[in-house]
Order: C-alpha cells, then sequence, then structure tokens
C-alpha cells in the first residue's frame, strides 16, 4: 500500500503506541537556535506569511512547516563551532534512535531508544554529515557566484526527493549509507509510488506551513513554543507513515 492518505491516517490511528517519541521533533525544533530566534524576533519587525515546501526528512519537526523570512532586520545570529558540533552530535543521535524506534515498534517490537541510538548511531551521524556537508557547500558556492544563488531553493528540493528513503532504508533494511544513498536514488528515478508518495507529501506539508507559519512567526516566543508543540504529534506521524511506505514498497 503507497497511497499516502492512508499511510497517514494509520499513523495516526497507532500514535498511541509512539507517543513517548514525539518528544524528539520537540527538542530538534528547539536546538534549531538560530531558526527559533529568527522566528521569534521576526513578528516585531513586520507581519508574515509563508509556504514550506518539503518532501520526507529523518526527524520531521516543526522548522518543515516554517516558511521563514528571507531576512529579518536586526537579527544576527553566530553560534559557535563548538555549539554547532554539539547540536549535530546530538541531533544525529536523536535521530538514530528515533528512526530505530519507530521501525522497531511497526515490526511489533517495544522500543529500545538507547538500543537503537547504539545500532546506528554510526551510519546515520555518516548520512547527516554528508547532507550538512552538501548544504554548506552548495550555500558557499551560492553566495560567492551571485545569481546562481537562486538555483539552491531547486536543487535541494531536488536532492531531497532523490534521496528522501535513505535514512529511512538505513533502519528498515540495515543498509550502509553507501547502499541506503544508491537505493533511494533508484527508487527515485522510476518514479511510481515513490514519485506519488513525495507529491502528495510536498503538498501536504505545504497545506500545514501556512497556518504554522503564521503562529510561528508572528506571535514572538509563545508561538513558536505553540507551533513547536503542536507540530510534534504531526511530524511523529508523517515519520511513521515514510517507515511505513518503505517497509512496505522498497524495491527488493
Amino acid at each position: 500500500m503507497s497511497d499516502f492518505g492512508a499511510l497517514v491516517s494509520e499513523a495516526f490511528d497507532r500514535l498511541g503506541e509512539f507517543g513517548v517519541l514525539a518528544a524528539v521533533p520537540l527538542v530538534t525544533s528547539l536546538l534549531a537556535f538560530d531558526n527559533f530566534e529568527r522566528a521569534a524576533a521576526s513578528g516585531e519587525f513586520d507581519f508574515h506569511a509563508g509556504v514550506a515546501f518539503g518532501f520526507p526528512n529523518a526527524v520531521v519537526d516543526l522548522w518543515t512547516f516554517v516558511g521563514l523570512p528571507a531576512s529579518d532586520p536586526g537579527v544576527r545570529v553566530a553560534e559557535p563551532f563548538w555549539l554547532v558540533v554539539v547540536v549535530f552530535a546530538v541531533q544525529s543521535a536523536l535521530t538514530a534512535g528515533y528512526l530505530g524506534s519507530i521501525n522497531q515498534r511497526l515490526d511489533g517490537d517495544r522500543i529500545d531508544f538507547l538500543g537503537n541510538v547504539r545500532r546506528y548511531l554510526v551510519p546515520i551521524t555518516a548520512y547527516q554529515a554528508l547532507a550538512w556537508g552538501i548544504t554548506l557547500v552548495a550555500l558557499l558556492g551560492g553566495v560567492l557566484t551571485g545569481p546562481f544563488v537562486l538555483l539552491l531553493f531547486p536543487a535541494f528540493l531536488l536532492l531531497n526527493y532523490l534521496f528522501f528513503a535513505a535514512p529511512y532504508l538505513i533502519v528498515v533494511r540495515d543498509a550502509s549509507v553507501g547502499a541506503a544513498i544508491r537505493e533511494s536514488y533508484e527508487w527515485a528515478i522510476t518514479g511510481g509510488d515513490y514519485f506519488a508518495y513525495g507529491v502528495r507529501y510536498l503538498a501536504a506539508v505545504a497545506a500545514v506551513s501556512i497556518p504554522t507559519t503564521l503562529v510561528a512567526v508572528n506571535l514572538g516566543l509563545v508561538g513558536v513554543a505553540v507551533a513547536a508543540v503542536a507540530t510534534a504529534p504531526v511530524g511523529l506521524a508523517l515519520s511513521v507513515a515514510t517507515t511505513t511506505f518503505v517497509q512496505r514498497n522498497a524495491p527488493a
């Protein structure tokens, strides 16, 4: 079964089995200090409405659903390098435990979050480091090449589409990073159920992002906090749906 609506409905029906895991997208939302500060401060300057687009992420949190302003007057965020490293390590550990636990529960087993952190930390960290590295290089290249910066959004969206299944394949198949990336790419270019799921997911994120952006960006710290709490179970349901999709439909 690859129907997006049916998978999401099934995920929400079973959400009680995964409830404790909703803390993960809440925590990762709060760990994105730059986004948090930009959103909280933007409403002080002007009203903002926006929309966000995205294919499945490893952890679907608040920032999946927020279209932040391109620039915010007076907001300057420069995190020290050591803090970036700490946040990266924490996010990688949370992602490993999160995806592993979702897959484990879908298989009918009890959740062992720490066991899943140990099992998947290395490949998930490697995948996250690769994604962060490509993003950083692309951003620097876009800044240095002037008008080509306009190509970054469609390029990121294309990469997100081609490889959105990769972190899920790591836990569903116990695949290596290289194998997961290759399998995701080959699955993506065939279109079919992968394309259909991805497009419906993209539309769902856009729909949810419109009210979420209004709350998170225009109501200060309270708005960001409320939006983070409200989107945590939604993000969990989407991750459960995507894991289920990959379990049932990934090519052999």
